[in-house]
Order: C-alpha cells, then structure tokens, then sequence
C-alpha cells in the first residue's frame, strides 16, 4: 500500500467499502432548457434548476461548459448538472445545499476517471428518493418532513460501454450494474455518481417538481472535470477505497481551467484577380499573390486566401500571417484592407466577376515587413461557416503604381 496513506487518511478519513469523493456546488440558475435533450430549443420542456458550470444556455456546447467558471467551490469541476426545479405552492424553491458524490462500491483497483464529455441522464422515476433531513419517511415521492427539510438523492448508472460519450437516448451507452457487476455490454467501471441535493421547506402538500410529482424527479449530467483532478480523485480516492472531501493534496499543483488548444487552420486556396480586360480571367494559383489599388481599369489586382476554421470559444486572438512580401517599387511602404467572405468557390474557376462578395473589413493596415502579422480576430468570430475567405486588397491612399506581392504560405492561428 502507497506509504502516504497514513497522512491522506488524516486528511480525507477513510471507511472500508466505500471510496467516495465529492463536489459541493451551488445553484446558480434556473431556466426552461436542456442542452442533452433539447439542444438549441429554448423554453422546450420545463424548468430546470442548474448547477456547477455557470451560464449554460439551450446552445452550450462541451468547449462552452469546459471553459466556463463554475458555481462549485471545488474550481477544478467545470461540469454541468441539472435537476427538474422543485415548487411549493407554485413558487420555485432554490436548492439549500447541494453535493454530488462519486462513489465506487467494488472492484476498487478497476475504477476508471470519467471522460470529459461523457453525458448521462436517468431515467424519469427511477433511481432516486426522497426523504427528510435526519430522519424520517422517505419513498420515490416527495414526502412530508414535517419541522426537517426535504431531501432528495439520485443515482446515476456506473457502467460504461467504453467507447461512447453519448447515445441516441442518452441512456444506452450507460448500464447500472447487476449483482455487483457491471453487464459485459457496458465494462468499464467508472465512479457512481450521486445527487443529494437539500430544499429549505419541508415538502408535503402543495410540493411538485417543474416535470409533475415526484415521481418524475430525474437529472442530467455533462462530464467537464479537469481530467488531472478526477485522475487524482480516482487514484487517492476511489482505487484506495477512500473517503475523501472536496480538497486533496495535490490539487494546489493541478491548473483549475482546462488549458486551450491553439488553433492553426488549414489553407484551403489562395489566389489573385484582376479587372479590366482581365474580370474573366482565372489566374488559379499563381504565385506571387498580388494587391494592387488603381483607377486604370485592368491593372487592380485582390489576393483572396480561403481557410477553414471551427467554432471558437469566446476570447480567442485570431492572426493572419502572410509572408515573403515584396512593395513595388521598392520604397514605399503599402497599405492594404482585409475584407472576409463565407461563400466558397473554386481556386480554377474564380475571376474578378465571381469572387464571393466580403461584408467587413479591418484596415487600413500598413505593410512594411517582409512577414506581417494581421489581427482578423473580429472577421473570423463573425463567421457562421466552417469556411472563412480573407480578400486583402490595395487601399485608395497608396500611389497608384505600387503593388504589394507575396509569396509565402499564409497562415491563420487563433490563441486564448
């Protein structure tokens, strides 16, 4: 046995049969959406009472509740949860205290940390109960406590298939165990997760959940733990047969956020067009690229560079590098706009007359490098494609025989 457990038992205490570790958070909204269950459909279904990941909408995505803050006091749980709201007399109660266990029962040294992304939901009147603080009557619907408070607890299945993080029916990926086992369909053994979550009123007459009785009572969960921590937890927890609290040793050496990737997207095309006798040309890729502004038709050139990108996350720089530039005639410095498009089109058919119309720009830029590097951080957030296309071309001011040529290739990264 690791010969520190003598001081993490001091710390974290311990019961044999039971490695547990847990999350206390706070309600922190309550809203009628459900992004597993009803993704990018506000006000379908009922009201929910959320937890942990903060500002979760119908449109939240696992970058959006990864790289949210989060209501738990432990900050390494980005994770979202969420139950349907408890009423009483038609007002909607706040949840009092809230703690969501991670308990492993057996098999201790085969618990495995949880995915990030791993979604799991139960099933509607299954799996939980209600039941008063202290003591008195529990049952699957909500009980009378009488001078106590209301409680209610919700297991989760422990279960997993292994390779997906969802399902069709959110349910199927994941199995409750039989007799101790989890069934060879679904093999991995993953901490159980349980809801306790206490109400300030007693329940009785005139309590319902925002679903109906509670009978209806169910939760729902999107796995965004920093995986660091949960491995900790994992292995000082649940693989030692520990009961531990909230805080661990080691924690203060685990980063609290989950560390963005840097995005570096891909160069899909790149040419240049030109006007005059020349708007029916194609030049397809032609290097040197060429930027030129002149009131001579035929001899305006606009370099177009196609990239794609995916959705970011908010708070992303985004830069465009274009290198190897040459100014003409050599001792001027040039002045360029950057315009953005979202259409796609085809790098041997595109001409002056086809080009895809841009809807903004930043600019003027002036270029006296060899290598520029172009803040585009405002085109790139308001694209709604997976393609965005970067029209750089010659602003009014430059003299109107210089030209900017570059032959490098570009390159768009976008940093947090």
């Amino acid at each position: 046995m690791w010969k520190g457990l003598t001081y993490l038992t001091l710390l974290v205490g311990y019961i044999s049969g039971l490695g547990e570790f847990v999350a206390r958070c706070s309600e922190n909204q309550q809203r009628v959406l459900d992004p597993i269950v009803f993704p990018g459909q506000y006000g379908r279904g009922h009201m929910h009472s959320f937890f942990g990941a903060n500002g979760v909408t119908e449109n939240s995505t696992l970058h959006d509740i990864m790289y949210s803050t989060t209501s738990c006091n432990t900050l390494h749980d980005h994770s979202a949860y969420w139950v349907p709201t408890l009423y009483k007399n038609g007002q909607s109660i706040i949840a009092e205290d809230v703690t969501f266990y991670y308990h492993t029962f057996r098999n201790f040294n085969q618990v495995k940390p949880m995915p990030v992304g791993l979604i799991m939901v139960t099933k509607w009147g299954q799996n939980h109960k209600f039941s008063c603080q202290g003591s008195g009557p529990s049952g699957t619907n909500i009980v009378d406590c009488g001078n106590s408070k209301l409680e209610v607890f919700i297991n989760f299945p422990e279960c997993w298939d292994g390779l997906n993080l969802d399902s069709p029916d959110h349910l199927s990926h994941m199995a409750y165990s039989v007799g101790n086992n989890c069934p060879s369909t679904h093999p991995v053994i993953l901490p159980r997760l349980q809801f306790k979550i206490r109400y300030p009123t007693n329940g009785g007459a005139g309590t319902v959940l925002s679903s109906g009785t509670g009978q209806t009572a169910h939760a729902d969960f999107i796995n965004a733990w920093v995986p660091e921590a949960m491995e900790l937890r994992v292995n000082l927890c649940s693989k030692l047969d520990n009961k531990c609290d909230e805080i661990l040793p080691g924690d203060q050496n685990i980063n609290s956020e989950f560390v963005k990737p840097v995005f570096n997207f891909p160069l899909l095309s790149q040419t240049y067009v030109r006007n005059g006798v020349y708007q029916n040309t194609n030049f397809e890729s032609n290097n040197p690229l060429v930027v030129k502004h002149s009131y001579t038709p035929g001899f305006s050139r606009e370099s177009l560079l196609k990239f794609g990108v995916d959705q970011l996350s908010p708070n992303y720089k985004c830069v465009l590098t274009v290198h190897n530039i040459l100014v003409k005639p050599y001792t001027r410095t040039y002045q360029i706009l950057v315009g953005s498009s979202y259409d796609d089109w085809d790098q041997e058919l595109i001409t002056w007359n086809n080009k895809p119309v841009f809807f903004s720009s930043v600019g003027p830029i002036v270029i006296v490098n060899s290598t520029e590097s172009i803040d585009v951080t405002q085109l790139v957030y308001q694209s709604s494609s997976d393609l965005i296309t970067f029209h750089l071309y010659g602003s009014h001011l430059n003299y109107y025989t210089d030209k900017l040529e570059f032959s490098g290739i570009s390159s768009l990264i976008c940093r947090p």
